[in-house]
């Protein structure tokens, strides 16, 4: 009887437990998510993106895209470098490449096929558009930054007249997890943050419908404009980040894998889809920027012509991927123009 009567107090002491347990705020939980996103502010690592359409339309674009990118980032400070790899409908093999450098100055380039880049792009005032490229190279990693593609999910919910935590934690693949609500002009979001990963998404659903802005216009009034698509009004939009995997690497949380699918549903039925599988490797946490040369050299062939929007009357080429005069590419001219990009 005594045993009964302890163990019913138990139950009734943990049910009280878990009812007192205080339910952290919207913004608190907006702050967790946001420390979350500096998990790689210094870090070197890789990402695999696939990207697989789905599309009733009759397109020549390729529908699977392998995009590969080494990443070494400091802060602001950037240095990344893609490959896609597209399989046309006729069964091509389609290469491109991109790689940008954020530094002090923007440094730019791409190429198709096997060809190396025709020019490389130098410029110290670099724009938003720079950086919003730069983590366009990222594939679906893009959602580690804390960005569905074009829009930042703190700056949503932190403009959002409508922020609400579910009361009630609900599980994601084992995980419970805080869920975060808001509805404004960019669409009804939810997201579902783990305390226990240092408060990382384990889900993530967007989805837009009448008015709401989707790439910086009414979505009522959105004409995609890629071939994917169908020339009729767009009606609704969603993306879900889904299947998320997080590590523990040297103690930091970091989310590894997802899967992001965007999907386009237009006034005829059609619906387009597009799904991006995102893989981290090779993650080192304590990168030594010196040994990987990294911001600093440019993986290009010796020869190749620089265009330097600070100097256009000077004529530079890379040389031991520094950029250096190209009339006059010796050891000293290169120790000078490096000393002078520094300044």
């Amino acid at each position: 009887m005594l045993l009964k009567i302890l163990s019913g107090f138990c139950i009734l002491l943990t049910l009280s437990f878990c009812a007192n347990e205080e339910q952290p705020s919207a913004e608190e939980l907006i702050s967790e998510y946001e420390k979350s996103l500096s998990a790689l502010a210094r870090s070197a690592y890789e990402i695999q993106t696939v990207m697989v359409v789905d599309t009733p339309q009759p397109t020549k674009n390729p529908k699977c895209t392998v995009r590969k990118t080494s990443v070494c980032r400091d802060s602001e400070r950037w240095d990344v470098v893609a490959e896609d790899r597209s399989t046309s409908t006729s069964g091509e093999l389609i290469i491109s490449r991109c790689g940008k450098i954020l530094d002090e100055r923007s440094i730019r380039y791409e190429s198709d096929g096997n060809e190396p880049p025709e020019m490389i792009y130098v410029d110290s005032d670099f724009s938003e558009i720079d950086k919003v490229k730069v983590r366009a190279c990222l594939g679906g990693g893009i959602i580690t930054e804390g960005y569905l593609f074009a829009e930042r999910l703190p700056d949503i919910f932190r403009s959002s007249p409508s922020l609400r935590v579910r009361n009630d934690r609900e599980d994601i693949d084992g995980h419970l997890t805080y869920v975060l609500e808001s509805q404004s002009d960019y669409g009804d979001i939810s997201i579902w943050l783990d305390p226990n990963s240092s408060f990382h998404p384990r889900r993530i659903e967007l989805h837009k419908s009448g008015d709401d802005i989707l790439d910086g216009q009414p979505l009522a009034s959105s004409r995609p404009n890629r071939k994917l698509f169908p020339r009729e009004p767009l009606q609704e939009y969603s993306n879900v980040v889904e299947s998320v995997k997080i590590e523990e690497i040297n103690g930091i949380s970091v989310m590894t894998e997802a899967n992001i699918t965007e999907s386009w549903a237009f006034s005829s039925g059609q619906v387009v889809r597009i799904s991006y599988d995102f893989k981290l490797s090779k993650i080192d946490m304590n990168p030594d920027f010196n040994a990987l040369k990294a911001f600093v050299d440019i993986k290009v062939p010796d020869g190749t012509p620089v265009y330097d929007q600070d100097y256009p009357g000077i004529n530079f080429m890379v040389v031991g991927g520094k950029i250096v005069p190209a009339d006059d590419p010796t050891f000293d001219e290169i120790d000078k123009i490096v000393n002078e990009l520094k300044q």
